[in-house]
């Protein structure tokens, strides 16, 4: 069954539309990556998603019904969690009170307890730097907290907003490796992403854009075999 549809979709800045007729489904459980180079569109399909951007045309159902008006706090409650590309920690206050404030949708004190020690089971490096200020941390560890604080929604859909930008290859493998354990738990995941090669080992479906439409489809053993889709998009040899 479908969580997430997306039927037909334009979307954009002012005049400029960057996003063309775009089609895609997300399965329940199910892990689905879109790949693409920079200036593809990615970034605007989440935002658009989440309705930071209002589309122009076209359908974006949430367990069969249309979210496309709908509030982006509004969607975090009805447990779609957007994890924007520039993490968004508060800088001042400590990993634990990052934590908290962002399980504010949860249903129980216990259920806050389970979310919390997951995360931090998922996470050492934040259990060790629990009571550190955010701001203080390098960048794999707050994009750790970032991806953490998602969690912490105990949300249904998990949309991931180029979860690796800006990180060193072995700071990639960490956030990736635990992503990869997110999808193994059973959590829908929605990622956009520029590293392919670490996409391409998480997902169950890819799909691939260019210049705002999507290009092809496929399982990542598809596409990992069409070595001149390859080259093109992700610079693979």
């Amino acid at each position: 069954m479908s969580i997430l549809e997306i039927k037909d979709v334009k979307s954009g800045y002012g005049k400029s539309t960057i996003l063309h007729n775009v089609c895609l489904h997300v399965l329940v459980g199910e892990c689905v990556a879109v790949l693409g180079p920079n200036g593809a569109g990615k970034t605007t399909l989440l935002r658009t998603i989440t309705n930071i951007i209002s589309p122009s045309a076209g359908e974006i159902l949430f367990k069969g019904n249309s979210i496309v008006k709908t509030r982006f706090f509004r969607l975090s409650r009805m447990g779609i969690c957007h994890v924007l590309e520039n993490r968004h920690n508060f800088p001042d206050m400590s990993v634990e009170e990052n934590l908290m404030l962002a399980a504010s949708r949860t249903t129980s004190k216990q259920r806050e307890a389970e979310l919390f020690e997951y995360c931090m089971n998922l996470f050492p490096k934040l259990a060790e730097r629990k009571n550190q200020r955010a701001g203080t941390m390098s960048g794999g560890e707050q994009q750790m907290l970032a991806l953490a604080k998602g969690l912490m929604t105990d949300p249904e859909i998990l949309l991931l907003d180029e979860p690796s930008t800006g990180l060193a290859h072995i700071l990639k493998e960490q956030i990736f490796e635990a992503i990869k354990e997110i999808v193994n738990s059973g959590k829908t995941v929605l990622v956009v992403e520029q590293d392919a090669v670490a996409a391409l080992d998480i997902a169950d479906r890819v799909y691939v854009m260019e210049q705002g439409e999507i290009v092809t489809e496929g399982t990542p053993d598809m596409l990992a075999k069409d070595s001149q889709l390859v080259r093109a998009y992700f610079g693979i040899s």
